[in-house]
């Protein structure tokens, strides 16, 4: 089911490539809003404060050396710019969940109506449907999420400091026994994280395709796992697929900034390129696993138009 599952992706990205652009709209829109939320309010501080321009060669060497200094001189700078900071990640939290909420809405329909035919005022429907639901699930696993890197962080930290007593104690079998243990937390802590990022994605599935509530997404997502464990697999699958794309578009970038003249160009092109191409590749990505989701559950496929 996991070859069949990510054929079909392939199909429902190909039969909804708007969602290829609209993705690749709302990147630029964060770049431009990148230049609005922090660019523009750095130039109106540097005019208001009157930044010394002289001194601003030695910023970065005088920030390293005495952060504090910096901070007391241009208190009213970094206030402005970690207000602008922050206004700018919460803009694009929102609009990426908010795009995320119509692309799983659409990619649901597509894939159970077979004659689904793609319009902005669905997309929009959906949006305006899932997002309410998709944050207050993310605001639950958040706190989830948050409250097991503190019991892992204090763990680890307990294991450290028992390591150093192996090491300052100089046996043999002590330390073997202190690097097994960090050597299986770490492969326990890799596997525990990789179910957890499953676990939230599968409950994000769950909340658009049964319109279900926080935690009863997390309820059947839990179960649906415990039903499909390979669906583990297939998530380890197509995450590692889209880190070895990037990975070659890395690559190829590389050596074309190297040309002259034509360098930069290129660059920007092949970069543009590899936008669609991340695009193309997520819709892909939650085109699949909505798909292995829906033949898990036995979700009805139907042959019907789309009902306002």
């Amino acid at each position: 089911m996991i070859i069949e599952s990510i054929k079909e992706g392939f199909s429902l990205a190909n039969r909804n490539a708007q969602l290829v652009f609209l993705r690749l709209a709302v990147t630029f829109i964060n770049l431009f809003s990148l230049i609005v939320f922090l660019g523009v309010p750095l130039l109106a501080a540097i005019a208001f404060l009157g930044f010394d321009l002289a001194y601003a060669r030695e910023i970065f060497p005088a920030l390293a050396k005495d952060p504090l200094q910096f901070i007391s001189r241009y208190l009213g700078l970094v206030a402005l710019m970690a207000l602008s900071l922050l206004l700018y990640l919460t803009f694009t939290s929102v609009l990426y969940l908010y795009t995320l909420s119509g692309t799983l809405g659409i990619i649901k329909k597509a894939a159970v109506n077979l004659q689904f035919t793609f319009r902005m005022s669905y997309f929009f429907k959906e949006a305006n449907s899932n997002f309410s639901r998709l944050f207050w699930l993310l605001a639950l696993l958040s706190l989830i999420f948050g409250a097991f890197i503190a019991i892992v962080a204090l763990f680890g930290g307990v294991i450290s400091l028992s390591l150093h007593t192996f090491a300052g104690a100089g046996s043999f079998v002590e330390v073997f026994f202190g690097s097994f243990v960090m050597m299986s937390v770490v492969v326990i802590g890799v596997v525990v994280i990789l179910t957890g990022m499953l676990l939230g994605v599968f409950s994000m599935l769950a909340s658009v395709i049964e319109g279900s509530g926080p935690l009863d997404s997390v309820k059947k997502a839990f179960q649906f796992m415990k039903k499909k464990p390979e669906s583990l697999l297939l998530f380890i699958t197509l995450f590692a697929a889209v880190a070895v794309l990037n990975l070659v578009l890395i690559f190829i970038k590389i050596p074309v900034t190297l040309i002259p003249f034509a360098g930069p160009f290129l660059h920007i092109l092949i970069s543009i390129i590899a936008a669609v191409v991340q695009s193309y590749m997520a819709v892909v990505l939650w085109s699949s696993l909505m798909t292995y989701y829906i033949k898990g559950v036995g979700y009805p496929v139907y042959r019907a138009g789309y009902e306002i």
